[in-house]
């Protein structure tokens, strides 16, 4: 009886948190034009802050104002993983321009021309080392909620929520729904999400001039 399935507990499903339209409003309006970008980045094309550090120069269409690429986190792991790409609101490739990293590989570096998103290991000072991880996008971003916004911890919400609640509007719409996986880059569930079906550019680019609307940005 003890392998029953009847005696098995699931833990509960969380709650996915996102930003309502005055929190995102706030934000932006706070935010310099370089953590605006960032904020932009990740509800334009729903990437994470080590998305947007390691973006490569070849990855953006400096012409059309695109980005094609696949997800940073799983890339590595199935040939099934999505290359997405994405159509940029107005504002964001215009940003995305002006920031643009003078040379090297990445699209976007710090003002001294060093990674936004960094991991390595550093010499711990005991003969061994230790895993460091620097992600300035995540530090900007907690000054901007802390220092400038000066809201309470109650209030504060992570980076990552950016793309949840993208993801989650687009999940909203009766026609473009069927995008919000896509949007994440996420390895289709179904047999012919992943070797039958091509998603329409066309209308993968509607959806996301959609989801511009919405904010108020596009």
């Amino acid at each position: 009886n003890l392998t029953s399935r009847s005696l098995s507990v699931s833990p509960p499903v969380k709650q996915v948190e996102i930003f309502d339209l005055e929190e995102i409003k706030a934000r932006l309006s706070n935010a310099d034009d370089r953590m605006k970008l960032f904020i932009l980045l990740a509800l334009n094309c729903g990437l994470y802050s080590v998305d947007i550090g390691s973006l490569k120069q070849t990855e953006v269409d400096w012409e059309n104002g695109r980005i094609r690429r696949k997800r940073t986190k799983t890339r590595d792991r199935s040939e099934d993983v999505p290359e997405v790409d994405y159509l940029l609101w107005r504002e964001t490739f215009s940003l995305l321009k002006k920031y643009r990293a003078v040379d090297g590989e990445l699209a976007l570096v710090n003002v001294d021309g060093l990674p936004l998103w960094r991991e390595y290991q550093k010499d711990d000072g005991k003969g061994g080392s230790k895993y460091v991880k620097v992600d300035a996008i995540k530090c900007l971003y907690f000054r901007l909620q802390k220092s400038k916004m000066k809201l309470p911890s109650s209030a504060m919400k992570p980076f990552k929520t950016f793309r949840k609640t993208s993801a989650s509007k687009l999940d909203e719409h009766s026609e473009y729904g069927r995008y919000a996986e896509y949007f994440l880059g996420e390895v289709p569930r179904s047999v012919a999400g992943r070797h039958y079906i091509q998603p329409s550019r066309e209308q993968f680019d509607n959806a996301i001039r959609w989801l511009g609307q919405q904010y108020g940005i596009e």
